[in-house]
């Protein structure tokens, strides 16, 4: 490279090139475990061609030119699918001028085989003597000179560990060609049309190969399957199981003897109850049809007791259509308990600001759970920001780097807690930046109770998750959704926020914190001359302000809604059930898990057997089985879908698989070969 790059100022004059490579190097040499030729007796000179032919090459004298003086032999192989199932393979051996020298059928169903084999044969009609063998297959010319010996000696694996086709096969052709005395096999081209040797003889090959597989009579392949019952004998049969109350059931609904001795009303036949599960399962299918699709299907064809009952108690306990099926548990969204002073409780969030340029800009958002008073302050990912005099109170553009948990304690010991006092009770969700031990040492300096919501519920930060939209979408309408400039609006935006009467306290949160209205250039307080000095003044406004601030909070709290001590979820310890996945792991998965036990619960969330976290009860569906269904409508005590405890504290394993539980496995001896025909109790449906 340096030689080429200097020709522009030697142009082409004699060059003497100095550098330090031409040595030995040691130290790249020990690296790569190279031998030192001065210093290694076994070393020698070499060409490095030769012994890359040696070593990927079945035979050290294998070429891909002709020999002179040794025969030329034409091979093809070739392979027709003239039906779905039927396969026409054979292989040519062939020299010119019409001389063929082996040509047979062979039971394979893939043209490189055919070519493989083809190769060999000619290999071993040649032993011991110089042979050129002429293929026009690509695949088993490469097998011979590229990539056969390495396949070999790397056990017939690929790169991915995974086996190469054809084996056998090409252990074959390997040792087929350690026979002949010399050989050469050349690659030629196929379907030329030409008129040279090469040309023709590869032309022979072809068409033997092809009359070959032509005039071969394929074997005829059957599947052999058990013997069935005729339809009506399998309904008859069924029939004998018959109680006394399907009996009831079918003479009610008009089911009489017809000339095949079936009980059956308008082609539709009587089957009884104890046979529905089996039916179902058909009717069901491998789509897993809704309640109603399988129900309409059956009423079609069967006459049964408690048809409706049964088809709902199957598919409710079908496991793939409960984590399948995208439908939850419907949980009610009740409240938190409410605060009694401002500034007592607060949420905290971060939140994205859509990016204007090359940095990241976001807000730290604190919401005071009584008045809703709101502080916003303004970061950028990477880039500090200057510091700005806050325009309205609880406004600040705060500088940093990160949006990290060291950010969020300095915001709450420099302005929340200096301007507000120390709050009762920070909500937060379960973000690095708001679980880091950096920020609960600060809290738990601050005796501040944190406590973090249910994971993947945003709806439990609902205030503060709220006052965000609220923001960002002043924000937007501000800047006509270009965003340019919304740090100026964001002081302007906050004091409409702070001024706007909220609608479940009916006041603003400036009247909620200060006990007047914000004051504007169209609202104002009215202007009271009080006889006094100021000390006396001072004392019957603080006096009036009280009374005031009195009555707001009183007004305030009786706003909020009280949370109920009942559940907002329906589940219990012991209660077999799903949860929703929050990110499937491949695309097309499962909505929810394999079913689980729960272990404990609180009012909003539940623990399952298989989780450390607390999960909400809107992730969480009941998974019943057909045994608890039956425990309801038997008014068993205690949970519909209980499973077995030890000891009221661990929960007992369940031993089935995941995949098949809720299915009967209580099936009578008698009905087992129904199960071989799935379509034999369907009288008008075909088998696709």
């Amino acid at each position: 490279m340096a030689v080429e790059m200097s020709q522009s100022v030697t142009i082409g004059h004699p060059t003497v090139l100095h550098t330090s490579h031409q040595g030995p190097a040691a130290v790249l040499n020990t690296l790569l475990h190279l031998s030192d030729p001065e210093n290694d007796p076994l070393f020698s000179e070499h060409d490095c061609v030769t012994t890359i032919h040696n070593t990927t090459s079945p035979r050290p004298d294998l070429i891909d030119t002709p020999i002179p003086e040794a025969p030329n032999v034409f091979v093809d192989g070739s392979c027709s699918r003239p039906s779905d199932n039927v396969y026409r393979v054979a292989y040519a051996v062939v020299q010119l001028p019409n001389i063929v020298l082996e040509a047979e059928p062979i039971s394979v169903n893939s043209a490189q085989a055919a070519e493989l084999i083809a190769l060999t044969r000619a290999g071993v009609l040649f032993s011991g003597q110089p042979v050129n063998i002429f293929t026009d297959s690509r695949y088993a010319f490469g097998v011979v000179h590229d990539f056969g010996k390495i396949w070999q000696q790397r056990g017939y694996q690929t790169t991915e560990g995974k086996p190469i086709a054809h084996t056998h096969l090409i252990e074959e052709l390997l040792r087929a060609i350690q026979l002949p005395s010399d050989i050469a096999i050349i690659h030629c081209r196929a379907h030329t049309h030409k008129t040279d040797d090469i040309s023709l003889g590869n032309a022979l090959a072809d068409q033997v190969a092809k009359q070959t597989a032509t005039l071969f009579t394929p074997m005829s392949t059957f599947l052999l399957t058990p013997p069935q019952c005729p339809q009506d004998q399998i309904l008859q049969h069924l029939q004998t199981f018959a109680t006394q109350e399907d009996l009831a059931f079918w003479s009610k609904q008009g089911l009489t003897l017809d000339q095949a001795g079936l009980y059956s009303f308008q082609s539709k036949v009587g089957i009884p109850e104890a046979s529905l599960p089996l039916l179902i399962s058909q009717a069901h299918g491998i789509g897993h049809k809704s309640i109603k699709n399988t129900l309409t299907w059956l009423q079609q064809y069967f006459i049964a007791n408690n048809l409706r009952r049964h088809c709902e108690d199957f598919v409710k306990t079908c496991i793939t259509c409960i984590r399948a099926n995208s439908g939850g548990t419907m949980t009610k969204h009740q409240h938190l308990p409410p605060p009694v002073a401002p500034f007592s409780h607060w949420q905290v969030d971060f939140t994205h600001i859509p990016k204007t340029g090359t940095v990241q800009e976001y807000l730290l958002v604190f919401t005071d759970h009584f008045s809703r008073w709101v502080e916003a302050f303004r970061y950028k990912r990477g880039v500090e920001c200057t510091h700005n005099p806050p325009l309205v109170p609880g406004v600040e553009a705060f500088p940093t780097k990160r949006e990290d948990a060291r950010t969020v304690a300095k915001i709450l010991a420099s302005e929340i807690v200096p301007r507000y006092g120390c709050p009762q009770q920070i909500n937060s969700d379960n973000g690095p930046a708001f679980v880091s031990k950096v920020l609960q040492e600060l809290i738990k300096w601050l005796q501040v109770t944190w406590k973090f919501h249910v994971p993947y519920h945003p709806q439990s930060s609902g205030i503060v998750e709220r006052m965000n939209r609220t923001i960002k979408d002043k924000l937007r309408k501000a800047t006509h959704a270009t965003w340019k400039h919304w740090k100026s609006f964001l002081p302007a935006i906050l004091a409409e926020i702070h001024m706007t009467p909220n609608t479940t306290t009916k006041l603003s949160p400036f009247e909620i914190v200060m006990g007047r209205p914000f004051p504007t250039p169209w609202v104002k307080g009215p202007l009271v001359i009080m006889p006094g000095g100021l000390n006396l003044i001072q004392e019957e406004y603080v006096r009036n302000l009280i009374t005031c601030l009195n009555g707001i909070y009183g007004d305030v709290s009786l706003s909020f809604p009280l949370p109920p001590q009942e559940p907002t979820h329906p589940f219990r310890p012991g209660d077999l059930v799903v949860v929703r996945h929050i990110s499937r792991s491949r695309k097309g998965g499962f909505p929810f898990g394999p079913p689980t036990t729960v272990i404990a619960i609180t009012r909003t969330a539940v623990l399952t057997s298989d989780s450390d976290n607390w999960i909400h009860g809107s992730r969480v569906k009941l998974a019943p089985t057909l045994s608890s269904l039956t425990t309801t409508d038997d008014n068993t005590k205690g949970s519909p879908n209980q499973a077995p405890l030890k000891d009221d504290k661990k929960i007992l394993p369940d031993e089935s698989s995941t995949e098949d539980y809720g299915q009967s496995n209580n099936k009578d001896s008698s009905l087992l070969f129904v199960y071989d025909s799935p379509f034999a109790l369907y009288p008008h449906v075909g088998v696709v």
